[in-house]
């Protein structure tokens, strides 16, 4: 059958008309998905993640970042990527694409932080001083930053740079006063000049710990070797500075030496080398689901909590880690544990790293 033109305008244009509202709502629909697809690829290649499937979640990834090169996602989707990559200079790569393009992103002094490390295990010294340098630097204010002073304080007091070792650490007790790790950096140096003979130096630094940070581990560690130094210079006769006083609490160390020590005591030894840096966190919890951890670790930070991952090697597997923190006293440490387990059901422990 055929239609002339009047007669297919007299039978299909009612129809038209009438469909042109559907028309409309479709096309509006179809951008609508069109405009929230970037955020549905972006949460498949996370699902994939979550379920342990990393080789097609790195694929889907890369994907996303080849099809939205401008997405609001992609600091996340490089962040992420570096963490599953198989390959360090990979993971370097989107690291440095991260700091290069999305330096203000919250994940940005991670990123830094993360390169720092990968320089220093490869054994690139001279540059991974430079970026600890530069992430205490740009991130001062951040987790990041402060260890990455603690960082460069480690390094030079490894490599014998004595000056730039006690600048780091008196730049770090100026910024961080409260932070539990200005203890234990005090404690490396008080370490280092015991190992080289000099108590003297040896004991202005645990002198600083007992005053700077009372009723922490370090300051009992302190104390002791206070005690034992004082034995030691008594048996040999030699006087003490008389100083000590200045120490607080236990200004009368002198005594108790001769009281808690027997004669003849030798001087505990030197360790070999500096001790580790320790910070106090709120473990979460343990994984072996690398995902399912970073699941957790996202919907913490949402809530505005700072979350460290600390990986174990565990046979052929991997057990990470997820903790809070760090803290700097006991009542932010108790606030943030109560607080924990009234957002998320969470039942933390304590723990030093």
């Amino acid at each position: 059958m055929h239609y002339k033109g009047h007669d297919i305008k007299r039978i299909f244009g009612p129809a038209v008309r009438s469909a042109r509202p559907l028309i409309v709502l479709l096309l509006l629909k179809g951008s609508f998905c069109f405009g929230i697809s970037e955020e549905k690829e972006y949460e498949a290649a996370w699902q994939l993640c979550q379920t342990g499937k990393y080789p097609q979640a790195a694929e889907a990834y890369k994907k996303y970042l080849s099809r939205h090169p401008r997405g609001k996602f992609i600091p996340e989707a490089r962040f992420t990527l570096a963490r599953i990559e198989t390959s360090g200079n990979n993971a370097f790569g989107h690291y440095q694409f991260i700091l290069d393009n999305y330096p203000a992103h919250s994940l940005a002094s991670q990123a830094s932080y993360a390169t720092a490390q990968y320089l220093h295990n490869v054994g690139s010294a001279a540059q991974a001083r430079e970026r600890y340098l530069y992430t205490y630097s740009r991130y001062g204010s951040a987790p990041a930053g402060r260890e990455s002073l603690s960082k460069l304080a480690l390094m030079a007091l490894g490599s014998d740079s004595l000056s730039k070792a006690e600048a780091y650490v008196n730049a770090y007790l100026d910024q961080y006063p409260r932070a539990p790790g200005g203890a234990a950096l005090l404690n490396v140096l008080a370490g280092y000049w015991q190992q080289k003979g000099d108590n003297a130096r040896a004991k202005e630094h645990w002198r600083r710990i007992m005053d700077l940070f009372p009723g922490t581990p370090e300051s009992g560690s302190a104390r002791e070797y206070l005690i034992a130094a004082l034995t030691q210079e008594n048996q040999d006769g030699s006087q003490d500075d008389g100083s000590l006083s200045e120490a607080g609490p236990d200004n009368d160390l002198s005594r108790q030496a001769e009281m808690t020590q027997p004669p003849n005591v030798d001087q505990p030894p030197a360790p070999e080398e500096p001790a580790p840096l320790s910070f106090y966190y709120l473990q979460i919890g343990a994984y072996n689901n690398k995902a399912i951890m970073d699941g957790w670790a996202k919907k913490v930070r949402a809530e505005g909590f700072d979350t460290v991952v600390e990986e174990v090697k565990e046979g052929r597997g991997t057990i990470y880690k997820l903790q809070a923190g760090p803290y700097e006293n006991s009542s932010e440490l108790k606030k943030a544990q109560q607080s924990l387990k009234d957002k998320f059901g969470l039942k933390t422990m304590v723990v030093e790293r």
